[in-house]
Order: C-alpha cells, then sequence, then structure tokens
C-alpha cells in the first residue's frame, strides 16, 4: 500500500517543531498526524485534541441532594406562600374603578368588588353602606347603590332621582371586562334595576324571582279554584 507523506503547511509546522528523525527522513503521514493528535496542546496554530473534563462524582452527589430536598419540601413551600393582601374596608372610599364582575385580561376581581361583598354580608350593611355614600367618590357612592337598592328600596329611589336632576350630571369611571371608559352615573341606574350585579348580592337580601312569583300563583286558592270549577 502507498503510503502518503505531509506537505506544505503541515510539513513545515511539524519540521520546526522537530517532527523529523536524526536522518532528516520523511515520516509517513499517519504517524505524523498520530504525533500531532496526542501531543499536548502549547500552540493555538497547531491541531490539537479535545481534551474532555471528567464528571465531577461530587457534583452528582449535590443534585442529587436537592433535587430530594425540593421533592420533600417543595409542597410545603408552595402551600406557605403568602396570598394576595385583602384591601381594607378604606379602600372603597377613593377607588378609581366602578366593577363588579372581572376586569383585565385574567378577569380578577377589583378592590372595590372584594370590599362590597365583604359590607354587604354585615348585619349593619346599610349603616356602612350610608357612610361610605356620605364620604366616597363617585365610583364608591355607586357601589352603595347597588346595595341601597336590596336594602332600602325607598332611599334608592330617592337619590337616583337627585343624580338624574343634577346639572351637569354626575360621571364616573366604570370598568367591564378590558374596557374602562367614563360614563354619566344614571348610566348605572338601568343596570342595577335589570339585576346585572345581583350575583353579588347575598341570597336572602336578595327579592323574589319572577319565576318563585309565578309558582306562588300557580298553587294560590284561587287558582286551584278556579281549576276545580273549570273541571265541573
Amino acid at each position: 500500500m502507498r503510503q502518503r507523506y505531509l506537505s506544505g503547511k503541515w510539513h513545515q509546522a511539524l519540521s520546526s517543531q522537530g517532527a523529523h528523525d536524526s536522518n532528516h527522513r520523511r515520516i509517513p503521514l499517519i504517524y505524523r498526524i498520530q504525533e500531532v493528535l496526542t501531543r499536548k496542546p502549547n500552540n493555538p496554530k497547531f491541531p490539537t485534541t479535545v481534551y474532555r473534563r471528567r464528571p465531577d462524582p461530587l457534583l452528582s452527589v449535590k443534585s442529587l441532594i436537592i433535587f430530594f430536598i425540593t421533592l420533600i419540601f417543595g409542597p410545603f413551600i408552595t402551600q406557605s406562600a403568602p396570598s394576595p393582601a385583602v384591601p381594607a374596608p378604606q379602600a372603597i372610599l377613593t377607588v378609581e374603578e366602578f366593577a363588579l364582575g372581572g376586569v383585565g385580561f385574567g378577569g380578577q376581581s377589583s378592590d372595590g368588588e372584594i370590599v362590597f361583598e365583604q359590607i354587604i354580608s354585615r348585619n349593619d350593611n346599610l349603616e356602612q353602606f350610608l357612610q361610605i355614600y356620605a364620604k366616597g367618590n363617585n365610583q364608591s357612592k355607586m357601589y352603595s347603590m347597588v346595595a341601597f337598592y336590596y336594602l332600602d328600596r325607598d332611599l334608592y329611589e330617592h337619590i337616583k332621582a337627585n343624580h338624574i336632576n343634577r346639572d351637569p350630571a354626575p360621571t364616573l369611571m366604570w370598568a367591564q371586562g378590558c374596557s374602562w371608559e367614563t360614563v354619566p352615573c344614571q348610566y348605572i341606574f338601568p343596570r342595577i334595576e335589570e339585576g346585572a350585579y345581583e350575583r353579588f348580592i347575598p341570597e336572602e337580601l336578595r327579592p323574589p324571582s319572577s319565576n318563585e312569583n309565578e309558582s306562588d300563583s300557580a298553587t294560590s286558592p284561587n287558582s286551584t279554584e278556579t281549576e276545580s270549577s273549570g273541571m265541573g
């Protein structure tokens, strides 16, 4: 088999590093490549062998220890994470928007909604909302109007008439979903009366539904008398 010899740049490089023997004979290509590959790196111009770092056994042990600690104590760390802060009742006096229902891309409850649900469930809810209406801004006043509609209908109608007769009409910032807009306060009254916010009211404060009224009228004594007379 014919052997190949180095020439050109490789031959000059190896010659300058003493790659030839004492008799200056040319060494076959395969032996010179083997010599270069087994030589330790001392000059970046020459091709060198890639020396891989052996894995450290202590590092593997540390990784296993960290893994098992995370596996055992991970659930406890997750459970002990602090929950979002609940707004104070006074926060409803200065809320920047009136919003009952999820707002934003995540559909989160507003601070006003959270405080509203806390106060509406209290025994002194009417007194609390009267103070909120007297001290709060237009957004907080509208939360009070929602409560007045279910707690004292006459009071609601009286305050509603005052709002409608004002010139100029008071406005508020209304948030719904991902939209915020400035609207007149009287724009919210039809929504209150249509029951748009009834799901935020405790069941014991809600008025009887139309279905219940129909069922009551169907089982009334007058209806049974008419049915019996019709059958006769």
